[in-house]
């Protein structure tokens, strides 16, 4: 396919103006924990008084890169980090990734601080992650984040802290797992999946218990940002050989008064971490960013008429993940949909996409970066990739003009093949 022929169509959009708010917010001085007024109240608080919410949803105040080139560093299955269980070898494959990172001409690194129950951030609430000892909560020699950041910062790199937010396990039960986990002190939240242990986003106290994470992360450490991935409810069975079980049913009939069906009660959930989560961060910093890596497509134009030309798993009715809300209401100040999918992919085109997300950012004021999947160069066989389908994908981007960067996952193929940077660029 000729770039022309893939180019055809894509117009030149302008960015629209930001929003101005009048009411006035006290800067954030990083050596204080009382800021503002709004520092010291309660979410409930902020969440029912109209002057509090239009202060702390007021995207004005956030340092938003524009010009994001960003790479995703997971810790799940220890995938990029860590591959070794002590603080020298640990620190070296941190000023390791740094080095790449900053050397690629990236600017930015999407750590994965939580990726189940486990963390990688001194807490006094969560235990230290298995994967930095092998051994859950037992302590580390340091501190793996603050060295990170530190680092990261100190060779101009924005560091944004990683969390996926209901995982518990990675297996299917606690085997290992210390007093301190949550699975541990609240087996009454939890419910299996295709071989997973997660949080009911619909239990009492499992927002609460989140949000006090982030606001762990943001009073003691000096991130740029707070970003979830994909991951809300957990994805339907390729085959569908396995349901996602009711396991919410009782916690549902409760409520149902309130909806037209599960999964708007499910949607509703999710709806009070994000916003919560945005309260919790901005009213300590109101500077730093809070953004989301969704899937690809939030829905279908075939389910409704505001969706994307595509026929693919729709993130709002599978994931219950309803992003486009999240963008109006103003509760995330950045979007980076994750478009894993080649140019010709026919029930989720690349370019389809991008320009989809490119229109609901521009409606929304909201800034959007690209979430690349380039560690389908790896495998050809399985994926089918052409050799200039990442170029293509840069071009695409750059004639989209409310996108406004890119975040690439996955780090250990640009270590394979750190040829495809130029590519990306």
């Amino acid at each position: 396919m000729k770039i022309r022929n893939i180019l055809a169509g894509i117009g030149l959009l302008a960015f629209i103006a930001s929003c101005t708010n009048t009411h006035k917010l006290v800067e954030y001085d990083k050596n204080s924990y009382t800021r503002t007024e709004i520092t010291t109240k309660t979410n409930d608080e902020i969440l029912e008084n109209n002057e509090f919410k239009e202060t702390v949803f007021n995207r004005t105040h956030r340092k938003v890169n524009k010009d994001m080139k960003g790479v995703w560093i997971a810790t799940a299955w220890s995938i990029d980090f860590p591959k070794t269980r002590n603080e020298f070898s640990q620190k070296k494959e941190i000023d390791e990734i740094i080095k790449n990172v900053k050397n690629w001409g990236f600017n930015s690194i999407f750590f994965q601080v939580k990726p189940d129950a486990g963390v990688f951030f001194k807490s006094n609430r969560l235990p230290w992650s298995s994967y930095l000892t092998g051994k859950e909560d037992r302590t580390p020699s340091y501190d793996p984040l603050k060295y990170f950041i530190e680092e990261a910062h100190r060779n101009g790199l924005e560091f944004h802290a990683w969390i996926n937010p209901y995982r518990v396990s990675l297996k299917d039960n606690l085997s290992g797992a210390s007093e301190r986990n949550i699975g541990v002190i609240h087996p009454e939240w939890l419910f299996r999946y295709k071989g997973q242990l997660y949080l009911d986003p619909s239990k009492i106290g499992v927002v609460e218990y989140l949000y006090r994470t982030i606001e762990e992360i943001v009073y003691n450490y000096d991130v740029d940002g707070i970003h979830l991935d994909d991951y809300f409810y957990p994805y339907p069975d390729k085959e569908n050989r396995v349901k996602l079980s009711e396991f919410d049913k009782e916690a549902y009939n409760k409520e149902k008064y309130k909806y037209s069906n599960i999964g708007d009660f499910r949607r509703a959930k999710v709806n009070e971490l994000i916003k919560n989560l945005s309260v919790s961060i901005h009213k300590i910093k109101p500077n730093i960013s809070f953004g989301v890596a969704p899937f690809g497509i939030w829905r279908n134009i075939s389910s409704d008429y505001r969706g994307s030309k595509t026929y693919g798993t729709e993130s709002y009715d599978k994931l219950y993940a309803d992003t486009l809300t999240w963008m109006q209401e103003k509760w995330i100040d950045y979007v980076a949909p994750q478009v894993y999918w080649k140019i010709s992919r026919q029930e989720a085109p690349y370019k389809t996409l991008v320009e989809w997300w490119n229109q609901k950012a521009k409606e929304t004021n909201t800034p959007l970066y690209i979430g690349e999947g380039v560690y389908k160069m790896d495998d050809k066989k399985t994926w089918n990739w052409p050799d200039n389908e990442v170029r293509l994908h840069s071009i695409i981007r750059r004639v989209n003009s409310n996108v406004n960067g890119y975040i690439i996952y996955g780090y250990q193929t640009l270590l394979k093949n750190p040829s495809l940077v130029n590519d990306i660029k």
